[in-house]
Parts: structure tokens; sequence; C-alpha cells
């Protein structure tokens, strides 16, 4: 008798890595502009943080909105979501001074 194995290899989740890739590239030159900000030598690099904070922002909110495809994608598919929900917390984490900074300084 011949066994068959029924075992389905589930997708993987493509539009998770993309959004995770997408949102650490948003994410990375937030603290190096914070680190540039520390050191007294560099005290006009704020200026620097009023052109990267609404451009990493702005590339987060892409990576959020793939993140969240790939949630509904994933979630109706079966397959697994777990890097979809990382890139919504990492997309999340580079919207944040964005929005503070919108807020802080009116819009």
């Amino acid at each position: 008798m011949t066994i068959v194995s029924t075992t389905v290899r589930r997708r993987p989740d493509v539009l998770g890595t993309v959004a995770v890739i997408i949102a650490i590239a948003a994410l990375l030159p937030l603290p190096a502009l914070l680190v540039a900000g520390l050191v007294p030598a560099l005290s006009g690099i704020g200026w620097y943080g009023l052109l990267v904070l609404p451009i990493a922002a702005l590339v987060a909110a892409i990576a959020l909105l793939l993140a969240i495809i790939g949630i509904v994608v994933g979630s109706r598919a079966g397959s697994p979501i777990v890097t979809s929900v990382v890139a919504v917390l990492i997309a999340l984490f580079a919207i944040a001074p964005g929005v503070f900074v919108w807020v802080l300084w009116g819009h």
C-alpha cells in the first residue's frame, strides 16, 4: 500500500516580508537623526528632521498598508500572518514621530 502525504505547503507571507523591509527602511533614519541631534556640533541638524520625519511617515504608511493587505490575504488563505503583524508594529513605530511633530507644530 502506498502512503500518500496529505501535508499542504503554506505560502509564505510575501506582503508581510516586503512590508517589514519597507518599514525598517523608514525607521532607520530616525535613530540616526536623534543621535546626530545630540551632538553639540551638529545642532542645526534639527532642520533635517523636518524633511526626514514626513518622508519616513509616508514610507511607513505605505508599509502599513501593505501589512494590512497581507493580514487580510493571509487570514483568508489560511497562511501565517506573523510577519504582517510585525510589519504593522514597526510601521506604527515609524509613523509615531511624524505624527507627534505634526500634532505638536500644527497642521
